[in-house]
């Protein structure tokens, strides 16, 4: 929805920050009627329970959860805060063609980890069913990361133009990251489902943490480009 509201506005010449922003938000507020609307037609009962036990079990047991949602936004998105305050913006414009392209690459293993929770925490798909998937999927997001390395350069030129040519040596450094991430969700899902949520926030926090303090380490030094 966010992508096609972007790409809608592109389309008929009217980009701004400010639509974008107003994009987004119509296309969240329509996920939202959306999810409520199955809600409904399944009969759920939309009202909350003014149950204080149920509330505090709830948010003790998200806490980690939480911590997982926050960190992971962190790694994701903050080295795009970090170049902008040690670059500049052409270097932030740059490094977010980069690091949006790899994106690409994880979004269907995202999509596929959310379905494995459920199989896995509902005991309704075996181990060996689970790993084959896994491997299936992961296989597939390497093929394309290797694809994806050698059209870069003809890739970014057609959709970008020369002005962000700059963005090809990043992405390809990117490639293998983002196969990492892909790795990451299917399997961070996977523990989370067993009921080891907390040792997944660990594991996230810490990963925060390292890219964090490469980013501090390396940015200012070597750029982007």
């Amino acid at each position: 929805m966010q992508l096609s509201a972007v790409v809608i506005l592109d389309y008929i010449g009217a980009l701004s920050i400010t639509r974008v922003i107003i994009g987004f938000t119509v296309a969240n507020l329509d996920q939202v009627l959306a999810t409520a609307m199955a809600l409904v037609r399944m009969k759920a009962d939309l009202r909350p329970r003014r149950n204080l036990a149920n509330w505090r079990r709830i948010l003790r047991t998200g806490l980690a959860s939480l911590g997982i949602g926050l960190t992971q936004a962190g790694t994701f998105r903050f080295d795009r805060l970090l170049t902008g305050l040690y670059l500049n913006t052409r270097a932030v414009g740059i490094y977010s063609v980069a690091a949006t392209a790899t994106e690409c690459l994880w979004v269907a293993p995202v999509g596929l980890a959310q379905v494995l929770f459920h199989r896995i925490a509902s005991h309704s798909s075996t181990t060996q069913e689970i790993t084959r998937v896994r491997r299936a999927w992961l296989g597939g997001t390497v093929v394309l990361a290797i694809v994806g390395f050698f059209i870069a350069p003809e890739a970014v030129r057609i959709t970008l133009g020369h002005s962000y040519v700059s963005a090809v040596t990043p992405l390809r450094l990117l490639l293998p990251g983002a196969v990492a991430i892909a790795v990451y969700h299917i399997d961070a899902f996977r523990v989370a489902a067993s009921g080891r949520t907390g040792i997944v926030s660990i594991a996230t926090v810490a990963g925060f943490v390292t890219v964090t303090l490469l980013d501090v380490a390396l940015i200012p030094s070597m750029g982007i480009d």
